[in-house]
């Protein structure tokens, strides 16, 4: 296996007929999927059961025929992210015997991690406090995703007063 693409996550619409939901991503063990569900109202579940991972046509099936369930309805969404635990098992011993492809898996698996970290520092928000952030006229600024927003508090909600982006 190679790592050829930076995409580690779909989120599809229910429809309420469709059960099968396909992914592009690789991965090692299906349990590298983590599959959630949100509803209408913004509220994310992640699932323990009623799908399978089906790694022979890349897709997760969800619901299951067996769990009775019915197919996602219409307005919910249904998210796959392939999320790897950080670890390293590949134990290579001296005059033991060496498989590139378990060298190739391992640097794959490392590969996968790097993804994970980089999106994950991506997606940070960091803000910047200029004085008592609970005292109107207190300013802050926030930078996300390289934005700059300058804030100031005012009647107990901030108010954006400027922004960059470089």
């Amino acid at each position: 296996m190679t790592i050829t693409s930076d995409v580690l996550s779909h989120i599809y619409n229910g429809d309420d007929s469709n059960i099968y939901w396909a992914y592009t991503f690789k991965i090692i063990e299906t349990t590298d999927i983590t599959v959630s569900i949100t509803s209408p109202e913004y509220v994310k579940t992640t699932l323990t059961s009623n799908y399978e991972v089906d790694t022979f046509n890349s897709r997760v099936i969800y619901p299951t025929p067996a769990s009775g369930l019915d197919p996602l309805p219409t307005g919910w969404t249904i998210t796959l992210e392939r999320i790897v635990p950080v670890t390293q098992e590949l134990d290579l011993t001296e005059q033991g015997t060496f498989s590139a492809e378990d060298v190739e898996t391992a640097l794959d698996k490392m590969t996968m991690i790097c993804q994970q970290l980089q999106t994950n520092t991506e997606s940070v928000t960091t803000v910047i406090a200029l004085g008592d952030q609970s005292t109107n006229g207190s300013w802050r600024i926030v930078i996300s995703n390289g934005n700059l927003s300058f804030q100031r508090l005012e009647s107990g909600n901030w108010s954006e007063k400027g922004a960059v982006t470089p």
